[in-house]
């Protein structure tokens, strides 16, 4: 039986109980950063910033969802100073995606050489709770028994889908 949790403090009860917890983490950005005078020439030499207070964001371009994940599960394996081989499950959380098929926790292993390994991979797609309902799943598979070692890869690129002429 998979648990059903109520509330938050459900979860992190269990997830205690079941010595549940989070190993290590890594993250990445894009190589281009886009200032927000780039964006709005109004505002160069004054604000620099947009009405929500941000000075720059970044702008994937060669990067993909895939690679951007593999580079921040590799940094995240170095910080839980644990080796991919000792992964049970590869999850990716996300409303962005490189391909409709396959998905993308199944690119991510190839970025890494390590496709060879067949460590089962899938893809959580609940929008902005994308990684809140993989830890749910992640933990729920844990419990029962299933898995050790999940990764959960969370890589979002909205810079793809936007107009470069009017970012």
């Amino acid at each position: 039986m998979v648990p059903c949790f109520k509330n938050k403090e459900e979860l992190i009860f269990s997830c205690m109980k079941y010595k549940i917890k989070i190993l290590g983490h890594g993250m990445t950005v894009p190589k281009r950063k886009i200032y927000s005078h780039e964006i709005n020439p109004v505002s160069v030499g004054k604000q620099e910033t947009n009405s929500y207070g941000v000075k720059k964001r970044y702008w994937a371009e060669e990067e993909t969802n895939s690679s951007m994940g593999a580079i921040a599960l590799q940094k995240a394996l170095t910080t839980a100073n644990l080796e991919y081989e000792k992964l049970n499950l590869i999850i990716y959380a996300s409303a962005t995606y490189d391909y409709p098929l396959p998905a993308t926790a199944c690119l991510i292993p190839q970025h890494l050489n390590k496709e060879h390994l067949n460590i089962p991979c899938l893809d959580v797609n609940t929008s902005c709770l994308s990684f809140i309902s993989a830890m749910e799943i992640a933990s729920s598979l844990i419990i029962t028994g299933n898995y050790e070692r999940i990764a959960i890869i969370s890589s979002e690129i909205p810079s793809k889908s936007l107009n470069k002429e009017n970012p």
